[in-house]
């Protein structure tokens, strides 16, 4: 409709002449599902079953944790006393895949934590994760590394179907596979269970969506530094298939010493073990092992009190429950600490002499606070919670101000049994005397005075907890300190030992290679193009694989005549190193689908166009609206030509779209409210074969 001037003068009017255009989505964003130390932003679990972003390893340290508790199983030594085997017992595997994501070009990723490293592996609580993800847009790679430790394997192929499912269904994702690891470690090219995980994977895989998905195998050996220390080998040597331990003098040459240098080393160390062990099974008796983080446990419990207590329309009894909780935590912390402190000697849990004296500082400076923490434990009943009308006792107001509390005493059990028995005690506590109130309060004043004397005396509590939460956590880093001490001077002393553990640390990790595929994905789409294949490209911080495959199993595994699912292989070559030696989807023999970055591709101009165009929803259907949507593909895949994705010496080679009126829509279709696109690309395929050929030439003079 034109507009209507109806005042002289000079008016601007400006008209857009450009297209809209198509941008291009992300190609290269993987989604991690799997099992993590935490999953926290603002509380304990609110991250679990969360689609959350993160662009650097460092964040997501921050909202999730660091690496799994791996243990060593075993290391065994030759005759000179040289590793020859470090084996590791390892089922998480998302914080090291994490890491060969990045360290292979990998940018933005998502993660959803399913469980936390103490929870059991369970194949419902993947199937959690992939439905969270299908609520996401962004995401457009999928794997879970740490499903390969499911019990049985079958529970993995599930999952890979379900991701499959998903994939076929948005059509904007695509699935990366891990393989089981069937091989036996002690036999050497285990060729057997090597073929006995890929006919397995074919056979459970399904025939469903297999066009967005690829599988990668072998396990790959990541070069990822550990930290063990005596403590974790300790126990874990064999030599000749015999158990052995770290003796004063392994190789026979040590003077005597030397010998009872070491032995005064280990002998300290081991006082220091026993004291560990000892105060871990103390903290899970007294918490369970529920209480993973208990500094945040607390501050949980917190948050929930808070929010009762300053709620007018909560409940009295909830409100107690929530105040309650908070002074059992504490009063639970105490009684740990009182534990571990035995005072009856010798000392039942701390043995180490040292340790036990410097812990009994530690713990002194928190004598305070417990009995602060004792004597509002015996004024609650009477005095917070309940009254009781035969003796005039109300709920009074406790005096923050300048409180009262029994005389300091010394760090003892009896601490926690002490008593307030006079009336006297209590009556020093409060702000108004049992005389001074002359009159029942309402029972709505008492709930109010209840609810402002818990609010007042929450800091009480509050302040004892982490006193003592503090003093724990010092006397762990004292005891850390102290076992690092005795690592120090082992490894100074003893140079076999050193030897021992340097090789054990340097031990490269057998793990799936899914994140390190995910990386290059990402490397290669960022450097040339989703168009070209993620293949012939070395693997980053990867140093071997765990079977070496030849060009003669490779051709039963890229081209399977039966099945039709190909499998890609990551091999080893001379003076190039790890690569990715395939570029195939689920779907090998499909004429259409058989390639990685052409499935790849398509997802991508399938979504970017999607998205692009719903500007014209409820636009007119007609040529207007026809020729703006047509021209904004046709200058998308223009430049999809230039860049080297299509083929074709020239753009109407390369692509072509079509929309309109006798061409893509009938009149019945623009009466129903229909606009059909029809977009056709010729997408450049890798050079998976080249065929050189050679003949003699005749000399011609």
């Amino acid at each position: 409709m034109a507009t209507s001037y109806k005042t002289p003068g000079v008016y601007v009017v400006e008209k857009s002449i450009f297209p809209p255009s198509v941008a291009e989505v992300e190609t290269a964003v993987p989604c991690f599902i799997g099992y993590t130390e935490k999953a926290m932003q603002y509380k304990s679990g609110d991250l679990s079953n969360v689609c959350k972003k993160i662009t650097s390893l460092k964040e997501y340290e921050k909202y999730f944790g660091y690496g799994p508790p791996t243990s060593v199983s075993s290391v065994t030594l030759d005759d000179t006393n040289n590793v020859t085997e470090t084996v590791f017992n390892q089922v998480h595997y998302l914080y090291d895949s994490l890491k060969l994501f990045f360290n292979n070009g990998g940018g933005k990723c998502y993660i959803i934590s399913v469980g936390y490293y103490t929870d059991s592996i369970d194949k419902a609580n993947f199937e959690k994760g992939i439905d969270v993800l299908k609520k996401m847009d962004e995401p457009t790679l999928i794997l879970f590394p740490d499903a390969v430790s499911l019990s049985p394997g079958s529970g993995l192929y599930d999952l890979q179907k379900k991701a499959l499912a998903q994939s076929g269904e948005l059509m904007d994702r695509f699935v990366i596979m891990d393989l089981l690891n069937k091989l036996n470690p002690n036999v050497p090219d285990d060729t057997t269970n090597f073929d006995l995980s890929n006919d397995e994977f074919r056979n459970n895989i399904g025939m469903s969506d297999l066009k967005f998905g690829a599988a990668y195998t072998p396990w790959v050996k990541a070069k990822i530094v550990k930290d063990f220390t005596y403590p974790d080998i300790a126990s874990k040597l064999k030599k000749n298939s015999a158990s052995i331990t770290i003796d004063p003098d392994l190789t026979g040459t040590l003077p005597a010493a030397d010998q009872t240098t070491i032995n005064n080393i280990l002998s300290e160390y081991d006082e220091l073990m026993t004291c560990k062990t000892n105060i871990d099974a103390a903290f899970f008796t007294q918490y369970g092992s529920s209480a993973y983080n208990l500094k945040q446990s607390y501050a949980d419990l917190l948050s929930d009190f808070k929010t009762k207590a300053t709620d007018p329309t909560e409940t009295m009894a909830n409100i107690r429950a929530a105040y309650m909780a908070l002074h059992d935590e504490a009063l639970m912390m105490a009684d740990h600490l009182d534990d571990l402190l035995d005072t009856t000697p010798p000392p039942t849990v701390i043995v180490n002499t040292d340790l036990y004296t410097a812990c009994d500082a530690i713990a002194t400076g928190v004598a305070d606070e417990l009995l602060q923490l004792v004597t509002l434990n015996n004024t609650l009943d009477n005095f917070l919670l309940t009254e009781d009308p035969s003796s005039g006792n109300y709920p009074r107001q406790i005096n923050l101000a300048n409180p009262q509390y029994l005389p300091p005493g010394t760090w003892a059990n009896t601490a926690m049994d002490t008593s307030i028995n006079s009336a006297a005690d209590d009556e020093t506590l409060f702000t108004h005397s049992a005389a001074a109130i002359t009159a029942e309060p309402t029972a709505t004043v008492k709930d109010q005075m209840r609810r402002e004397n818990m609010l007042g005396t929450e800091s009480i509590i509050t302040d004892a907890f982490f006193a003592f939460y503090n003093a724990y956590s010092a006397m762990l880093e004292k005891l850390a300190e102290m076992m690092q001490d005795q690592e120090d001077e082992l490894v100074k002393s003893y140079p076999v030992y050193k030897n021992i553990i340097n090789a054990v640390n340097n031990t490269d990790t057998l793990m799936p290679p899914s994140g390190a595929v995910a990386g290059r994905y990402a490397y290669v789409d960022n450097t040339r193009g989703v168009w070209k294949a993620p293949a012939n490209v070395d693997i980053a911080y990867v140093s071997d694989v765990a079977y070496h495959v030849d060009d003669k199993e490779q051709e039963g595994l890229n081209v399977d005549s039966n099945s039709g699912k190909s499998i890609n292989i990551i091999r080893t070559f001379t003076g190039k190193g790890v690569l990715i030696w395939g570029s195939r989807t689920l779907a090998g023999n499909d004429n259409e689908w058989r390639y990685v970055p052409v499935r790849r591709f398509f997802n991508m101009v399938e979504e970017s166009v999607k998205k692009s165009t719903f500007w014209a929803v409820f636009e007119p259907n007609d040529a207007n609206t026809w020729s703006k949507v047509k021209g904004m593909i046709d200058n998308f895949l223009t430049l999809q030509w230039r860049n080297g994705a299509l083929q074709g010496a020239k753009p109407e080679e390369a692509f072509y779209v079509k929309v309109g009126l006798g061409q893509t829509m009938t009149s019945q279709d623009i009466l129903e409210g229909r606009m059909n696109v029809e977009i056709g690309m010729a997408v450049v395929r890798p050079a998976e074969f080249i065929i050189l050929t050679f003949s003699h030439k005749l000399a011609t003079s």
